[in-house]
């Protein structure tokens, strides 16, 4: 059975629920909203998914506190969840129920049941805020699979640049100054880098290495650490690198890497400083 409209509601053929189109390995299909209980799949290779651009969610995360963001989450979750509730009473203060696992876990189950994945983001980098952790320790919360999107890495690329004056970038005192820049030379190697910018802080430019919603953030080690021996070689100065991938970007890297992830919500992105 094949579709061809992208705009039409489409009930599974098993269960009569609705359907979600999909990005599958082989090309889109239409898969049952009851999955797993109801696997009712449709094949609509050939339709095109119309994403809504992308619009910049910005966090001031130094705040997260004095804001009562979190706070408001919370308490909207225990009101939600009765044993929550009682769970949360002997505590006084919301900081420390964020050292708790246990509080910790049933927030992010909450929020996770309804589909809230920004607001898991500003809870999973609270918690280990206050435990003094970032950095070191992470949830897999932030990276669970369901936060893929069919976003592409150029979509990333396009609303970090086209919003630099009012994101997180530019809270880091960095001043965007070209993309898909190329570095060293064709005859002795070289590559184009995502971003190029510029620490204003110590005038110093940093390489960004963008990742989209479905590759993993350890395949820009490679490319940025070839790309810093190749600046450094023709430039004869230092140079900044950041990485910026979904999530949290696991893995083992060397200092001089920044990294800085984000979590797609619908057409809402949010970027995450984990290492800044």
């Amino acid at each position: 059975m094949n579709v061809n409209k992208s705009d039409e509601i489409v009930l599974c053929y098993k269960c009569k629920d609705p359907m979600v189109l999909k990005r599958g390995k082989y090309g889109m299909f239409w898969g049952c909203t009851n999955y797993p209980k109801c696997n009712g799949i449709i094949d609509a290779r050939g339709v095109r998914n119309k994403l809504k651009q992308l619009e910049m969610v910005n966090i001031d995360y130094n705040k997260l506190y004095e804001n009562g963001e979190i706070a408001r989450i919370i308490c909207e979750c225990s009101v939600n969840d009765e044993r929550f509730k009682r769970l949360i009473q002997k505590y006084r203060d919301y900081m420390e129920c964020l050292e708790d696992n246990n509080v910790c876990y049933k927030i992010l189950e909450y929020l996770h049941k309804k589909g809230r994945y920004i607001d898991i983001s500003i809870v999973t980098y609270a918690i280990y805020l206050s435990r003094g952790e970032l950095g070191t320790n992470f949830s897999f919360w932030i990276n669970n699979s369901n936060y893929k999107s069919d976003y592409y890495e150029r979509s990333i690329q396009n609303v970090i640049i086209n919003n630099w004056s009012n994101s997180l970038f530019n809270e880091l005192n960095l001043t965007y100054l070209d993309k898909e820049f190329f570095i060293g030379s064709y005859s002795e190697g070289g590559g184009k880098v995502d971003i190029l910018a510029l620490d204003t802080s110590d005038n110093t430019e940093m390489l960004i290495e963008v990742k989209g919603p479905k590759s993993r953030a350890k395949n820009a080690w490679g490319q940025l650490s070839s790309y810093i021996k190749i600046y450094q070689k023709f430039n004869n100065k230092n140079v900044k690198s950041m990485i910026i991938a979904r999530g949290y970007p696991w893995g083992i890297y060397e200092d001089i890497f920044a990294l800085v992830g984000y979590v797609i919500e619908d057409n809402k992105i949010v970027f995450i400083p984990w290492k800044i």
